[in-house]
């Protein structure tokens, strides 16, 4: 159990012990929920505006239109963020359907429940940002846009735990999951990127992922700096006979990554991939100082 962290639960701020729901809630009981995490600096959430739209296109893709204000969320995180005086800190925030009869098919005007954890975030292994990820790519297919739409963030994650467990197994720090088609999509709690000739290139949302808020920054940084992009079909092969690679994380940045399948790419981030990390953190910077100073 997390330890040191602060959570609100419908109003209440408890301490980690005392966080319970009902075993009644659709969100324990059938993942029936939706949520976003970000990373934060001094009680401050990165890029919150845009991880709010997102949440309210999950409630939209899942036919669950929020009862709760966006106003309403944003004080929750906000509030319970200033409990603690972590420097740097991760914030979740999770709205389920609410407790129901014990029935697959949803009741009629259940009420919400609005839960928000705060928890310090330590520093990520050194050894990934100096040499990079060691990844395998996953026999697990990520769910197809017409079963489980891959742009709702949802509760239910068991697909990227079989990946996360196929990673474990493999003595690996992620996976990569492929379509049904062959596709690369995305790792398990991340999106995918290659450097190829000196252009960089992404899985198209059509691939099947979750629209990443830093691959939005991301691509928004290649355009503005005249850095050759495209959002396209990525095969096993492009992975693999790439000159660059990396993933993007709410919480990670910028990531490299070293190998896939043990096949090395390369040491750290490239020259091209270096370039986005700089203007990232830069990006990243400037946040934090004008929320600051507004």
């Amino acid at each position: 159990m997390e330890k040191n962290c602060a959570v609100y639960i419908d109003g209440t701020i408890v301490t980690p012990e005392n966080a319970k729901i009902s075993i009644f809630d659709r969100g324990f009981l059938f993942g029936d929920s939706i949520y976003e995490a970000t990373l934060c600096e001094n009680g401050i959430p990165l890029f919150i505006e845009e991880h709010q739209e997102r949440l309210q296109n999950s409630a939209s893709l899942i036919q669950m239109p929020l009862t709760h204000s966006l106003s309403k969320i944003k004080s929750a995180i906000v509030h319970t963020a200033s409990t603690k005086n972590f420097k740097r800190g991760l914030v979740r925030w999770i709205v389920t359907r609410g407790v129901d009869r014990l029935n697959i098919f949803p009741g009629d005007n259940l009420q919400q429940s609005l839960i928000v954890i705060y928890k310090e975030l330590p520093d990520y292994p050194a050894r990934w940002y100096k040499e990079g990820l060691k990844m395998t790519l996953a026999e697990v297919k990520r769910n197809h846009p017409q079963s489980t739409n891959p742009e709702a963030k949802t509760g239910n994650y068991i697909n990227s735990v079989l990946a996360a467990k196929e990673a474990q197994n493999d003595e690996c720090d992620d996976a990569i999951m492929l379509n049904i088609y062959g596709e690369v999509t995305e790792g398990t709690t991340n999106n995918v990127w290659i450097v190829k000739d000196g252009e960089v290139r992404t899985p198209s949302l059509k691939s099947g992922i979750l629209k990443g808020i830093t691959r939005t920054k991301v691509l928004e940084i290649c355009e503005k700096n005249k850095i050759a992009y495209r959002e396209t079909k990525l095969s096993k092969e492009d992975l693999l006979n790439c000159d660059e690679a990396f993933i993007t994380s709410s919480t990670k940045g910028l990531v490299p990554i070293h190998s896939i399948d043990q096949k090395v790419i390369t040491k750290g981030f490239g020259k091209v991939s270096g370039k986005i990390n700089k203007l990232y953190e830069k990006l990243t910077a400037n946040y934090f100082k004008s929320f600051n100073n507004s």
